[in-house]
């Protein structure tokens, strides 16, 4: 347990602790009973957020801090139903029970179809960024594979290489369908770079990584075009 998830547990139980030195002061009446245990779902889902966000990593932490932003407001209006009835019950009017756990289902239907939704999107989130990682890792992977051959290739490539080195350092990262077959052939001349270097293609391995910095820069152009 760390520390803010300590702090969480603190807070919680002062919510509670509070709520319940409100009901002790109130005339013990149906409905003040089930606005009390009503009113304890308030603090409940709350710092049940908060500590969802506070057990994460950094990686989810965005789409987490999202829950208790999306919550907060179920829980201010759990508590302002609950204390407006209770203060009508204690004063003035009584609602029967029945109604008044019905608008609490309500309330908890509403919020929790929120909460759903939200999850939903947050799985779809975390979903395209795994892929997008993947993507990134990819490039990485192929530029190190490029900075591999210049390191093993004669001083007289090193320029060439080094040329298609900063082409794929500073390539569009993100990739889809679309670009499915050109991020393929690129991939192929780099396979085919290394069998020409081993043949001391002096041309043909010019060309080569002339080519293959034409293809990044068509696929930077149409990866543009389509986001």
């Amino acid at each position: 347990m760390n520390n803010h998830q300590k702090r969480l547990l603190i807070g919680f139980f002062i919510a509670v602790g509070v709520l319940t030195a409100l009901f002790l002061l109130l005339e013990k009446t149906p409905l003040a009973i089930t606005a009390y245990c009503f009113s304890l779902l308030a603090p409940a889902v709350f710092f049940g957020m908060l500590w969802q966000v506070a057990s994460g990593n950094k990686g989810n932490y965005i789409t987490n801090a999202a829950f208790p932003l999306c919550m907060y407001p179920y829980c201010l209006c759990n508590l302002a139903v609950c204390g407006s009835f209770t203060l009508l019950d204690q004063f003035l009017w009584s609602i029967p029970v029945g109604w008044f756990i019905l608008i609490h289902i309500v309330l908890i239907a509403f919020f929790a179809w929120r909460f759903l939704t939200l999850d939903a999107g947050r799985e779809e989130i975390e979903r395209i960024g795994k892929n997008v990682r993947l993507k990134t890792v990819n490039w990485k992977m192929i530029a190190a594979d490029v900075e591999s051959l210049k390191n093993a290739a004669p001083n007289i490539y090193h320029q060439d290489l080094q040329n298609v080195i900063d082409a794929i350092r500073y390539a569009d990262p993100v990739s889809c369908e679309e670009l499915a077959n050109l991020d393929d052939e690129i991939k192929d001349n780099i396979t085919m770079l290394e069998i020409k270097l081993r043949g001391s293609k002096d041309d043909e391995i010019k060309m080569l990584c002339l080519k293959i910095q034409r293809q990044i820069k068509e696929r930077n152009t149409k990866s543009k075009i389509l986001k």
